[in-house]
């Protein structure tokens, strides 16, 4: 969908409300200083308390079990742990509705894990153990984050604050056996630049949300891998005001009757003077009850930049598997390794390869 607009004509102004997606306050180093060594956020259970949606949707506080803190061996990182963080206001600072805003708050009030990273360097997160965590990384200088999540359950938010002139490479992988949610906020500094690759490898339900808001000369580049025996729903929302780039290039492979639900949203503003915007999806489909789904979003309302979309679905090409078929490979084994190529494009750990070959067996 792509809507182009002028909101001025003559001496009228149309109004247009402001969807409520991000509430973002001015950034204060000083607010990582002095935090509260707790997990639970009294002020963000209230703000739960005080949702307004229907009684029985609301979370039954009563016998509540939650999932315990990952034991030794479990959760492995080289950064803090949430709550050594100095200053918890920063979730306040960067907040966020996420994929729905009730599971954002589930994540900040009771999250039984999470890492906090200031600074520059490599950090490495490795979970093996269902959780709900929230996590806190202000990178300031050039960084390179690598995350790893293999389990059945997961609820997770995620803030990055890529400070002025900083760079950031960010690798996630997750295998979801089951339900997953996760959330990610990125703010870029001016002139910050991010190149983010993710594999989502999946065989239940996983909804992720990723919101990016970047000041001038920033560039957020996003790889999405998605590989789902499930149903996977992915949003990518950015904000533009000012003239930066966004980029999304995604990759999926639905397979054994899974579903890839592809929505990305584009909100570019009056100012956004030589900009440069993209979101393309294309999804390879590897049996006739495998579906995808794409909703691909542009509002501009700027005359002086580039942004385009695209998306599509297809299967696997007849002269790709005619190709490996004639060297002696099977029609399956040959589907797999085109499928295992076309998710594995760009740089990933060893640890991807490991999560595309339990999927795809």
């Amino acid at each position: 969908m792509v809507r182009a607009f002028e909101l001025v004509h003559g001496r009228f102004k149309s109004i247009v409300r402001t969807p409520d997606n991000i509430k973002l306050y001015d950034y204060n180093e000083e607010i990582i200083k002095n935090l509260p060594n707790s997990s639970f956020r009294l002020d963000l259970f209230k703000e739960y308390e005080n949702m307004a949606f229907p009684v029985w949707k609301r979370l039954n506080m009563e016998g509540i079990s939650l999932p315990a803190k990952p034991p030794e061996g479990e959760f492995i990182t080289n950064a803090k742990s949430i709550d050594e963080c100095d200053d918890l206001n920063i979730i306040k600072e960067y907040d966020f509705e996420g994929s729905d805003r009730k599971y954002v708050l589930l994540a900040d009030i009771f999250h039984t894990s999470g890492v906090c990273f200031i600074g520059d360097g490599e950090v490495s997160v490795k979970l093996n153990k269902d959780s709900i965590d929230t996590n806190i990384f202000i990178v300031n200088g050039n960084s390179k984050i690598r995350r790893i999540f293999d389990g059945n359950f997961r609820i997770t938010n995620s803030r990055f604050v890529v400070k002025r002139n900083s760079k950031l490479y960010l690798e996630d992988l997750s295998f979801i056996s089951d339900v997953g949610i996760e959330n990610i906020f990125f703010y870029l500094e001016e002139n910050a630049v991010v190149e983010y690759n993710a594999l989502n490898v999946s065989e239940g339900k996983v909804a992720e949300a990723v919101f990016v808001i970047g000041e001038e000369s920033s560039k957020m580049v996003i790889n999405p891998r998605i590989a789902s025996s499930g149903i996977t729903d992915v949003l990518y929302f950015s904000r533009s005001d000012i003239g930066n780039k966004m980029h999304v290039n995604g990759h999926g492979v639905s397979a054994s009757n899974g579903k890839i639900i592809f929505r990305g949203i584009m909100d570019i503003k009056k100012g956004a003077v030589s900009g440069d915007y993209s979101e393309k999806f294309h999804t390879l489909l590897l049996d006739e009850n495998s579906t995808f789904e794409a909703i691909p979003s542009l509002y501009v309302e700027e005359k002086e930049l580039s942004a385009q979309h695209g998306a599509s679905s297809s299967p696997i090409p007849d002269d790709e598997l005619f190709y490996l078929m004639s060297k002696g490979f099977e029609l399956e084994e040959s589907k797999v390794m085109i499928a295992r190529g076309f998710l594995l494009d760009v740089d990933f750990s060893q640890k991807a390869e490991y999560f595309v070959k339990r999927l795809l067996k």
